[in-house]
């Protein structure tokens, strides 16, 4: 989810430059250099760029997740599915092997008889639809996105840095896969802090009215902020 976000943010940011690129080239026809220029830094032959308009993102609030591929701890196992092996090991993927290490991203130290209980149903349910018409033969496919997350590091990574857009990370900072290294980096390259919370992998599972809550305080300083601009 949060590489389909940074990918969106990076997609519309192209059509928004190019708008300001179309604009000027219509303003200004005989400028040949200063349009070679635009052009090349918008990059207007990338394939990515959409046939479409730009939208108006008021703001994105990312869960844990890879937001910074290299950056981020993959288990062992994800690392040998995404090999040669993938296939053969997901022929012997039961509830016991699944349940053994989905479990090690929640954090329950400290966890409420309820809170376990969610999290608890939240597992079976996630390996029901993993064996939905045998969907767990497509793990190896899945785990790709830990190579694309490399091979687009700097697109998705300086969009985050570059965009307009109000963007903010809720981090489960006891997540062992990207939990506090996430937050760390988000800092380093944002130059603000992450929101952490003590909890895994999963925050909307684990504390979901804390989560909730976040949300609504961060869509209510965005509405406040552009009321004051707008005045």
């Amino acid at each position: 989810g949060n590489s389909v976000a940074q990918e969106l943010l990076a997609r519309n940011e192209m059509l928004l430059r190019k708008r300001k690129h179309d604009s000027k080239s219509s303003d200004d026809d005989d400028d040949d250099e200063g349009e070679k220029e635009t052009s090349a830094k918008v990059d207007l032959s990338d394939s990515k760029i959409p046939k479409s308009n730009p939208f108006d993102i008021k703001s994105v609030t990312f869960l844990n997740g890879g937001l910074f591929g290299g950056k981020n701890k993959p288990l062992r196992i994800m690392k040998i599915i995404l090999g040669p092996l993938g296939g053969f090991l997901c022929s012997w993927l039961s509830f016991r092997i699944f349940n053994k290490y989905i479990s090690k991203l929640y954090y329950t130290a400290n966890a409420t008889k309820s809170t376990t209980k969610r999290i608890q149903m939240a597992v079976r349910a996630c390996y029901a639809m993993v064996r939905h018409k045998e969907g767990h033969w497509e793990f190896p496919k899945i785990l790709v996105y830990l190579t694309e997350r490399l091979l687009n590091y700097k697109r998705w990574t300086h969009i985050l840095v570059q965009t307009d857009s109000p963007v903010h990370f809720i981090c489960g900072v006891k997540d062992p896969i990207s939990g506090q290294c996430m937050a760390d980096e988000w800092q380093k390259l944002l130059k603000r802090k992450a929101i952490e919370l003590q909890i895994g992998h999963w925050p909307h599972i684990e504390d979901p009215d804390t989560v909730v809550n976040l949300l609504f305080g961060i869509y209510k300083n965005i509405e406040a902020k552009q009321s004051t601009s707008i005045q």
